[in-house]
């Protein structure tokens, strides 16, 4: 009796371990990865240009029309993005389409960065450390206490985790007169002194609406959000930025996307796709004429040009096939039922997901069901075995099939 127990456990951990390691080592044989795709819109020629970066590492630049592009050329004809370099090789341009860039510096005129939903999915300690946003000094320092948001604000010190009282009546007196309802749902912020200016934090409450918080001169300073009605954040990114044109970005769990504006906190709808799916990641690119939006997506990526006020004036999007809408998607679909993965796609968490592969696994199934079968009469071992360890096939499949094949029963059993 212990020994058929010991081996239909080995024959279960046999099959979970196929279920990790068969899928990978499948798509690394019969999946070429599409090739990476980047598109930015030129100011010089007025339209979009394409990076296609193979699997070799290989570059090549390209327009929309088809012609291809050497890296220099790519380079001119994105001066904002490229001018330390056009500087360095002396053909700086002194003005682009009447903008003067004599002046110019990418650091003030330009805004750059990466807006990615799974950065903010990640658990965090709730113990926030409230930085003074109007310091005498140019540089940020760290305060000597942390503050949490549950049935109040409370500002802790971190030496004897006692409760600031001065500090905490402030504060949560200042968000009971603003309307704030407890608790805090999530909070949002940047917390370190490698900026050159804080913003504090946004917190959404407890129903569901967007504030601002942040100390000037010891004070709380609290300004409420008007986001549409039904609009509820799923994710929020604190911009933090000199040129001080955007507040934050943030998604919502409509999978809409939105700016708030720096000078009168206005949310702005981004001209973004809705489409099922991951929402993807987004690329903000702010520079004198307007900006730039680059969504990237499972099958796509789409490259949006706003004017300065956000308003959609022209995109451009190249696509590829699916991983699971190829041939080999196809017959991974029916080749493994299931498949065990330590990693999700929708965090950066380290966590065991189980992905189902939906109908087309009963081909597989079968297929390995009848191949047990088959193998009963070639194969002595698997004949000593009880017609119910079929049972194992019926759930695992090629898993199942394996690990009947690689323990076989006792033959004293």
């Amino acid at each position: 009796m212990i020994v058929r127990l010991a081996r239909h456990l080995l024959i279960l951990l046999t099959m979970l371990a196929a279920s990790f390691y068969l899928p990978e080592f499948y798509w690394q044989l019969f999946y070429k990865k599409p090739i990476a795709t980047r598109i930015t819109h030129s100011i010089i020629q007025d339209d979009f240009l394409i990076t296609r970066t193979d699997t070799q590492g290989t570059t090549t630049y390209w327009t929309t029309q088809g012609q291809s592009l050497t890296r220099r050329e790519y380079i001119q004809n994105n001066p904002f993005l490229f001018y330390s370099q056009l500087q360095r090789w002396g053909i700086a341009p002194d003005s682009v389409k009447g903008y003067p860039m004599r002046d110019f510096s990418n650091r003030i005129h330009t805004m750059s960065l990466r807006f990615d939903p799974r950065e903010t999915a990640i658990a965090q300690i709730p113990l926030y450390p409230l930085l003074e946003s109007a310091g005498e000094y140019i540089t940020l320092s760290f305060p000597d206490d942390f503050f949490r948001i549950r049935q109040r604000l409370e500002f802790i010190s971190p030496v004897d985790r006692s409760i600031v009282d001065s500090l905490t009546i402030r504060f949560s007196d200042a968000l009971d007169a603003a309307g704030f309802q407890y608790p805090a749902q999530s909070i949002y912020g940047n917390p370190t002194t490698h900026k050159i200016f804080d913003e504090g934090y946004y917190v959404v409450d407890q129903a569901g609406r967007l504030w601002h918080l942040k100390k000037v001169d010891g004070k709380p300073f609290i300004q409420l959000i008007e986001l549409p009605a039904g609009c509820q954040v799923q994710s929020l990114q604190v911009i933090e930025h000199p040129i001080r044109q955007i507040r934050a970005a943030l998604l919502t769990r409509e999978r809409d996307y939105y700016f708030i504006l720096w000078d009168d906190y206005r949310p702005v709808r981004l001209p973004l796709d809705r489409a099922p799916g991951r929402p993807g990641t987004v690329s903000i690119y702010l520079d004198p004429f307007g900006c730039q939006l680059l969504h990237n997506r499972e099958n796509s990526t789409t490259c949006y040009l706003l004017d300065r006020d956000y308003r959609l004036l022209k995109s451009h999007t190249e696509t590829w096939t699916p991983r699971h809408e190829t041939l080999a998607g196809r017959v991974y679909g029916a080749l493994f039922p299931y498949s065990c993965q330590i990693r999700s796609a929708d965090d950066r968490y380290i966590h065991l997901t189980l992905r189902l592969n939906g109908w087309p696994a009963l081909i597989g199934i079968a297929v390995a069901l009848l191949a047990t079968l088959l193998a009963r009469r070639y194969y002595p071992a698997l004949r000593r075995s009880p017609i119910a360890e079929l049972g194992w096939v019926a759930v695992g499949g090629l898993y199942g099939f394996i690990a009947l094949l690689l323990i076989p029963p006792d033959p004293e059993d």
